[in-house]
Parts: structure tokens; sequence; C-alpha cells
């Protein structure tokens, strides 16, 4: 094998490393961001209600109302 194909060769496989390591990366960055985006939907579908059940239990307080869970 001469050496210009030899520099080919580590070059193309260089090449490949690269390729992969940031398709590697991202994959990993896109499935911590994934996470995070999941845990901030549970923070706001919690918060939703809990508001949703306080302001049912104001309603039936202005009405006079005997609502469950109030």
């Amino acid at each position: 094998m001469t050496n210009e194909n030899k520099s080919k060769l580590i070059s193309a496989l260089a090449g490949l490393l690269g390729a992969f390591g940031g398709s590697a990366g991202t994959y990993k960055l896109m499935e911590y961001r994934l996470e995070q985006a999941e845990a901030r939907l549970e923070k706001l579908d919690a918060t939703v209600k809990r508001t949703g059940d306080e302001v049912k239990c104001m309603i039936c307080d202005a009405h006079a109302m005997a609502c469950p869970g109030c």
C-alpha cells in the first residue's frame, strides 16, 4: 500500500469517526433536552391540576354548595 493510499484511508476513517461522534453527541443532547422538557411538563401539569381544584372550590364556596374534595 502506498503512502498516498494510507493517507486516504486514514482520512476516510477520521471522517467516519467524526461523523459517528457527531451523531452520538446530537443523540445524547436531544435525549437530555427531552428529559428536561418532560420534567417541566410534569410540573406544569401539577400546577394546572392544583389551580383547577382551587377554582372549583371557589365556585362551590360562592354558590354555597358542597363539592367533593373541597
